[in-house]
């Protein structure tokens, strides 16, 4: 992977193109073409852009998706073998896969892209892509607190419920970007068409999770007897324990296992302020006897249940 420091560097052959700059090394298949929505990145060269089928838009539109946290887009073509590896950007790094082929990410192990789906890279994760042809869009995004609410803190890889209307409006856009009398007007609204359709491509999946926990803590609240834990909410959930937790952080500012220890402490109070033992409340709320709870309890509050009247 990509090692900071390195001087940006082209390289020519007879096969393709390559270039390493400080966070980024790549090579340019022949037949490869990228169509750019925004201006092209600083590491695209002169020297390169004019032994390249790359087009850029004209200087005065180039940065019109800036004020919307988008740095740079463009559709691109590969139709042979090439390598791309992404060092530590700060930035989220979100890809449209319309047709891929043998397509492969790896960060901390390999994942396989299918046509059809969509990824992002969160912020400052280096990233390997390989594949044998590839037609996609991509974006590069800010790390502002915008974003880092819609895309999260992890890489995720799903089949796309929009790519087919991201896929149009940027072909729209396009249109007008390199037409003979572009529409500034039109273009802006373009651009914030393009920049909501990728914040509902992933705000669905955060108000499915949103539900799902809702879900689970209405179920703990009926079945608090039951020996929860971290393990068996994501049994009942479906989802991974970091995922869990940082959902429970998202709607509660804790984790699940201080959400449900804090559940549990307030119904021992309101049963000890019934006159409840602490033998009859430890069951209620999942303990396996007076003992566990009593102990669980002073370490929650700093006192012990006897002091409840």
């Amino acid at each position: 992977m990509v090692r900071s420091g390195k001087t940006e560097d082209w390289s020519y052959s007879n096969e393709n193109l390559s270039f390493v700059a400080p966070d980024w090394v790549q090579t340019w298949p022949k037949e490869s073409t990228e169509i750019f929505l925004s201006k092209a990145p600083s590491y695209y060269t002169d020297k390169f852009l004019k032994n390249s089928d790359v087009k850029q838009p004209p200087s005065m539109y180039a940065r019109l998706l800036e004020h919307l946290g988008i740095r740079y887009s463009a559709f691109i073509s590969r139709n042979s073998e090439y390598y791309v590896s992404r060092g530590k950007r700060n930035c989220f790094f979100l890809v449209f896969c319309s047709k891929v082929k043998d397509y492969t990410i790896t960060s901390q192990k390999k994942i396989n892209i299918e046509s059809g789906s969509v990824y992002i890279i969160p912020p400052k994760t280096p990233i390997d892509t390989s594949a044998k042809r590839v037609n996609a869009i991509w974006f590069e995004i800010e790390n502002t607190p915008y974003w880092q609410g819609i895309f999260g803190n992890n890489i995720k890889v799903k089949k796309s419920q929009r790519t087919q209307e991201i896929t149009q409006l940027c072909k729209m856009y396009i249109e007008q970007l390199y037409s003979s009398m572009p529409d500034a007007e039109l273009i802006l609204a373009l651009g914030k068409s393009i920049s909501k359709m990728i914040a509902l491509e992933f705000s669905q999946d955060t108000l499915n999770n949103h539900n799902i926990v809702k879900k689970l803590v209405d179920k703990i609240k009926f079945n608090l007897s039951e020996n929860w834990n971290l393990e068996k909410a994501t049994k009942y959930t479906n989802l991974k324990k970091d995922k869990l937790n940082t959902e429970f952080v998202k709607i509660y500012g804790k984790t699940f296992s201080k959400y449900l220890l804090e559940m549990r402490m307030e119904v021992v109070v309101e049963e000890l302020k019934k006159g409840n033992s602490l033998s009859q409340t430890a069951r209620k709320v999942g303990y396996f006897d007076s003992h566990s709870l009593a102990l669980a309890f002073k370490k929650y509050f700093g006192f012990s249940p006897s002091k409840i009247k």
